[in-house]
């Protein structure tokens, strides 16, 4: 399946609530329409509702679509516009990644 964009790197907390439970977990990429989370031993399924809450953001509500090796994708249910997108990224960056992308 084809992404509707690119995703950029980013290491930002953020607290994932679900129905039932709360925890703190790691944005990893980012797009204007969702991203990857790192769990932190957070269960969560496919299809199931979140709302992720970081600093600065309003709330952020969206689908769990897939989940595996600690990490599941959320697709937001409102896209956010890609000012804040590179916004996020430019004062988040995950240098670890950065550098080995400049590395290969």
């Amino acid at each position: 399946m084809a992404r509707r964009e690119d995703r950029y790197p980013l290491a930002l907390g953020a607290n994932c609530r679900t129905l039932h439970s709360r925890k703190n977990v790691s944005l990893w990429d980012l797009s204007s329409h969702g991203c990857r989370v790192l769990l932190s031993g957070m269960d969560l399924r496919v299809g199931q509702l979140i709302v992720l809450k970081t600093e600065g953001l309003e709330a952020l509500s969206g689908t769990v679509r897939w989940c595996g090796n600690e990490f599941a994708g959320v697709e937001f249910d409102h896209p956010l516009h890609p000012s804040v997108v590179g916004h996020l990224c430019q004062m988040n960056p995950d240098e670890s990644r950065i550098e080995l992308a400049f590395a290969a």
